[in-house]
């Protein structure tokens, strides 16, 4: 798998992550409903699940990493040593 792949592979990992997070605490929220319980710590977390969705959302539209190749006068420079073939 290509380096982008495995990036768009954990973006869609963590955002089904965030998605059952929320469904969780709905639930949990649901059937707390009427019992005298405190739930600010909870309420605390749901508050931060928009960041880490909009941390999740940036990953997936991050712009593409560009390479550059160099040349030398005597051909392209080998990707691994950075060097002209048969330099090593």
């Amino acid at each position: 798998m290509s380096a982008q792949g495995d990036v768009n592979a954990a973006v869609a990992a963590l955002s089904a992550f965030v998605a059952d997070i929320a469904t969780a605490v709905a639930n949990i929220k649901a059937e707390l409903a009427g019992v005298e319980v405190d739930t600010s710590a909870l309420d605390t977390l749901v508050a931060g699940l928009p960041a880490v969705q909009a941390s999740v959302d940036a990953l997936e539209s991050a712009p593409p990493v560009v390479t550059t190749s160099t040349t030398t006068a005597t051909g392209p420079t080998d990707p691994v040593t950075g060097m002209a073939p048969g330099l090593i």
